[in-house]
């Protein structure tokens, strides 16, 4: 947090492009990285029986922090220098800084019951991130990881183009966001007892088809209510994946190196949300418009859909040794 709040200050005290790149890559870490991925960790470590309900709780913070920071800045921008904000950011998280090192001090899981309250994951063990990058599990997996960050952002990355493409209104078009918003949290904060329920299996084979419908939804119609529908589908796909994938990631490969392997999936992610504006700009500067590339990118979810099926199946049996071996002594 405190290297986060220095960040801040960073990005309002810089004059030159090299610091603007510095101070991006200080705030994408110690921001949206390190901050997100501690909170994460720590639900999955602490929590094994209601891990689903406890990380829908923790990740409602950044939920709620992307629908009203944004809003609440840009209106600040009317009177307030963008410098001077920054430095209200900054004093915001150290304000928090304290609180939250209180709070940490309250001990959820006793020392003594810690060992016992680790989950093993596939074949009754706790996997490193070398073994699991290695695997031929995880290999089956890397399109679902590589697909919502990359077209998911190129969707918002691409907003100005795709209005004008579809003759919609700049302001009627944006005003589909806080629907998807709203959905998002709402799944979020309802996903994780059925997640707890059925098993993050089952969900993680559910996840890609609402990025299927809304992408091929939003390619073909031109109308802004229909198109309401296809965001109210990326609200659904986003507050499932808020939830999901480090539940999913401790079920299946257990919860003894849970930051190493989350931390190698985020990667991932982050790769793909720096490359998917990159492609969609290069096609359209190509001649194909990003709404005409939605029906390619619909496909590469129903792709990624069966590999996760696949993998899914060929894993579950392996998961039921996971409840026979006792967790310390795999």
């Amino acid at each position: 947090m405190p290297g986060l709040a220095l960040a801040c200050v960073l990005m309002g005290m810089n004059k030159s492009i090299v610091g603007l790149v510095l101070a991006v890559l200080q705030l994408r870490f110690y921001g949206q990285g390190m901050m997100f991925q501690l909170a994460a960790t720590a639900m999955a470590r602490w929590f094994t029986g209601r891990r689903g309900l406890a990380l829908s709780i923790s990740t409602m913070g950044f939920a709620f922090g992307q629908a009203v920071y944004p809003m609440t800045f840009a209106s600040l921008l009317e009177r307030f220098d963008w410098r001077s904000l920054w430095g209200v950011a900054a004093i915001l998280v150290l304000i928090a800084f304290p609180v939250v090192l209180w709070l940490l001090t309250l001990e959820r899981t006793p020392s003594f019951h810690a060992e016992a309250h680790e989950s093993a994951g596939m074949d009754g063990r706790h996997w490193t991130r070398r073994e699991m990058l290695r695997s031929p599990f995880f290999l089956m997996l890397l399109p679902m990881l590589l697909g919502p960050p990359a077209w998911g952002t190129s969707l918002f990355f691409q907003q100005v183009h795709i209005a004008t493409v579809k003759g919609w209104p700049l302001v009627d078009y944006l005003a589909l966001i806080p629907l998807m918003t709203a959905i998002s949290v709402a799944v979020t904060r309802s996903s994780g007892p059925l997640i707890d329920r059925f098993g993050t299996g089952r969900a993680m084979q559910m996840l890609l088809i609402p990025w299927v419908g809304g992408f091929s939804i939003l390619a073909f119609t031109d109308s802004l209510a229909v198109a309401a529908t296809a965001f109210a589908l990326f609200g659904i796909a986003s507050g499932l994946h808020a939830t999901l994938m480090t539940a999913f990631w401790a079920e299946f490969f257990g919860t003894r190196h849970i930051g190493a392997i989350k931390a190698a999936s985020i990667s991932v992610m982050v790769f793909g949300s720096a490359v998917g504006p990159g492609i969609s700009g290069m096609f359209i500067d190509l001649g194909y418009n990003f709404p005409s590339q939605m029906i390619a990118i619909a496909v590469y979810f129903l792709l990624a859909l069966v590999l996760v099926w696949g993998a899914v199946e060929s894993a579950r049996p392996r998961l039921s040794v996971a409840a026979k071996v006792d967790v310390k002594g795999a």
